[in-house]
């Protein structure tokens, strides 16, 4: 097993810990919030693309189309969770959704989407909202502690890292030369980000039982 396929495992154990844990504390606290409901279904989407692109890789069927749907759904998504999260800048979000949407119509009539390629720029701008998202989010709540703390500074750093990765593909001569490089640093980065939903979760459950069950946030 190379080193991007190890790295791709770990990612996908990660994943699938975290659905198995997320799930136990919902049925433990018998609580099931809005945003932890998206948490769950973010995570399990996460896992059905990360299966499925194994499974057509390793039947030589092309699979980068996929790409497109993850992007898309986590998105959309992590729009909707954070607009439960957001109160002074809940505006943030429908513009953000706005924007997103116009990019990817122009994208689309422009014909610069191509099916079976990876659609960096759409990745990018997705990112880059996503990353507003998240710094509105530690603006409004520098003063407090919360559960969601933990998801928020995983997430800048994931897609801040992942940005940059494929922000400097475009200047990389040989660019095939890199490709495993480039998905392996991809692939610690999505570890990295499951750690830090790992202990979002557990954050969650300790404020539950901290508060009998009872969560204010």
């Amino acid at each position: 097993m190379d080193i991007l396929s190890t790295v791709a495992w770990i990612s996908k154990s990660f994943l699938l810990i975290n659905i198995i844990a997320l799930v136990a504390v919902i049925l433990l606290t018998l609580r099931l919030s809005k945003p932890i409901g998206l948490l769950l279904a973010l995570l399990v989407g996460m896992l059905f693309i990360e299966l499925l692109l194994e499974y057509f890789a390793n039947r030589q069927i092309p699979n980068i189309h996929l790409t497109h749907y993850y992007s898309i759904g986590q998105f959309l998504i992590l729009s909707l969770i954070y607009s439960t999260h957001l109160k002074k800048f809940q505006i943030a979000v429908p513009i953000g959704v706005a924007l997103f949407s116009v990019v990817f119509i122009y994208q689309l009539l422009a014909g610069k989407i191509v099916y079976d390629q990876f659609n960096a720029a759409g990745f990018l701008i997705s990112a880059c909202i996503l990353m507003f998202y998240a710094f509105f989010y530690y603006i409004e709540h520098i003063a407090e502690k919360k559960y969601w703390d933990t998801f928020n500074v995983g997430l800048f750093l994931y897609l801040g890292g992942s940005s940059i990765i494929f922000l400097t593909m475009n200047s990389w001569e040989d660019l095939e030369h890199w490709n495993t490089i480039i998905w392996t640093l991809n692939a610690s980065l999505s570890v990295l980000f499951q750690l830090f939903i790992c202990i979002t979760i557990y954050r969650y459950y300790r404020i539950l039982k901290t508060q009998n069950g009872i969560s204010s946030l």
